[in-house]
Order: C-alpha cells, then structure tokens, then sequence
C-alpha cells in the first residue's frame, strides 16, 4: 500500500490515519548477523533485498532459499534454475564488470572466496558495500551455507537445510563397512590434466561414497598433475565432468584408452557425471554423489 496520495485523489480520514500510524511505527526491523566462510562477523541491519552473486553456485544457492527476487545481478554461466538466465550480468566469476555492479545498487554482494578476484573485492568492500565470503569444503557446509543465506536474506532455510541434510545421510549408506576405498582419481580437465586434493568437496563426496582420492594428499586444492603420476596411482575409477551438464558418451576420458595398464582403464571404469551438478557446491552435489556411488558399487562388485 502506498501512504503518499495521489494529486487528484483525496485520501479519507480513515487511511489517512492508518497510513500515518505505519509510518510512525512501521514496525520492527530484525538486523541479522552471520559469520561467513572467511570468518568474518558480517552485520546488516535488514535483511538484504537486492542482492548480487558472484558465482553461478551463490545463485543456485540463493533460489534454493526462495530468494531468486532478491537478485538484482549475477556472473556469467548463472544458468540454474532457468530465472537465474534472465539476471543482469555483471562479468564473470574471475573479472567482475565493476561500474555495472555498483549501477546496480546491491546492499549485499555474495562473494565466492576462492575464485572471484581478491583486488576487485576488496575496492567493492572499501566503497562500503557488504559482502558475504562463501567457501564450501565438506558437503555439510552446503546446508550451513543454506541456512546463513536464508538469515541474510530474511527467507526460512530450515526446510530446504533440513532436506539436504536428509539426503546427504542417505548417501552412501549401501557401502558396507570395513570395505576397502575404491581408488578414484578425479579429472577436473585433461588439458592442461587437473584434479582435486583432499580439501576439495568433490574428495567428501567420493569417500562417502566409498572410495578414496588417489591425489587427496597434494598440497595445491586444484593441483596440475602428470599422466605418469596417474599410471603410478593405479586408480580402479576415473571420473570425469561431463560438459553442458549432459552424461553422454566418453570424449572427456577416451585420451585414457591408450594406458591399459590402468585398473581403471583395463576394466573399462571410466564415468561422467553431470559436470554442472558437480562442478557447483549447491543440492545438486548429491546428485552428482548417486551417480558417483552407483559407479563405485560396479567398481566393488567386478572385484
């Protein structure tokens, strides 16, 4: 309801009252506090209302909130669910088109930690705009991360928490206890050929679903490797995203078929999975994970 009248209308007694009395009391507004992934306190005195995300994963995360009317921008590739497509783009994950995001006017910017660039943050942070850090290490940050966007935002996470943690429970359960890990590598690219260290929430995925990364020990998170140091772990499984979140056929993995002396290759456990659902630390991830436990179990059951 608007309180301010329009010229030629006259406002009765009666609204005239009542929109004087909101106006004078318009009721309490909540400030809510959170601390983020990089351990900072973040402090807003309301929740959010326009809101910018910094990567297709925040604003994933930000619909599955109920809160995909709060966005007033995002990074290129923002394509899930199909409203985030319609968004305003301000740049990509790593170059941040920095006059578009401040023509935007967001009182919050949803930051991802490890991938948007530090300098560029860091000016946002320095003209006053708040900014909320984002990092996802083990799948339960996922329902946290749920939760404390749902308190800035000021929309009930409990529900949409509360069911990713139902489901991540679930995961895995059939893996027998005492069975030895299936020995995965991970290929995140095959040029230059990348994987994931220990650190990475793509590494909890495979040990709940019962294997073990075969380069969970690299200091870097995302680290370059050698195709000899790939022969040398004996991997049983080799998985791969797939591109254009579609598994079909093997094109990201058929450079492998040369090196038979894989276990992996040599029994033909080479798998997709859905490279979006994957790739971003959202609910997806444990669709990403089923298919990743259904591919162990055939790695378990040849041996």
């Amino acid at each position: 309801m608007r309180c301010v009248p329009e010229a030629r209308l006259p406002v009765s007694l009666f609204w005239g009252a009542l929109c004087g009395a909101m106006l004078m009391n318009p009721g309490p507004v909540q400030a809510v506090s959170v601390t983020d992934d990089a351990g900072r306190q973040l402090n807003l005195q309301a929740p959010a209302r326009r809101v910018i995300a910094l990567s297709p994963a925040l604003t994933e995360l930000v619909f599955a909130v109920g809160a995909g009317d709060r966005l007033a921008g995002a990074v290129e590739y923002s394509d899930y669910p199909l409203a985030a497509r319609k968004l305003p783009r301000v740049g990509d994950a790593l170059a941040l088109q920095m006059e578009r995001i401040l023509s935007l006017q967001p009182d919050l910017i949803l930051a991802w930690k490890r991938g948007n660039n530090p300098r560029q943050l860091e000016r946002l942070a320095d003209l006053g705009v708040p900014i909320y850090y984002h990092d996802v290490e083990r799948l339960e940050d996922v329902a946290s991360s749920l939760e404390r966007l749902g308190l800035l935002l000021g929309t009930p996470a409990d529900a949409a928490a509360g069911a990713f943690r139902q489901r991540l429970e679930r995961l895995g359960r059939g893996v027998a206890s005492g069975v030895l890990p299936v020995k995965v590598f991970y290929q995140v690219w095959a040029r230059p050929l990348m994987t994931v260290n220990g650190r990475h929430v793509i590494s909890d995925l495979i040990a709940r679903c019962g294997g073990s990364n075969v380069f969970s020990a690299e200091p870097v998170l995302v680290p370059q490797i050698g195709i000899e140091a790939v022969v040398a772990a004996a991997p049983e499984a080799i998985i791969a995203p797939a591109g254009n979140g579609a598994a079909a056929g093997d094109r990201p993995l058929a450079h492998w078929r040369r090196y038979g002396g894989i276990p992996a290759v040599a029994h033909g456990f080479l798998f997709l999975v859905d490279g979006d659902a994957i790739s971003r630390a959202t609910p997806r991830l444990l669709d990403a994970g089923e298919a990743i436990c259904g591919h162990l179990e055939k790695v378990r059951r040849a041996r």
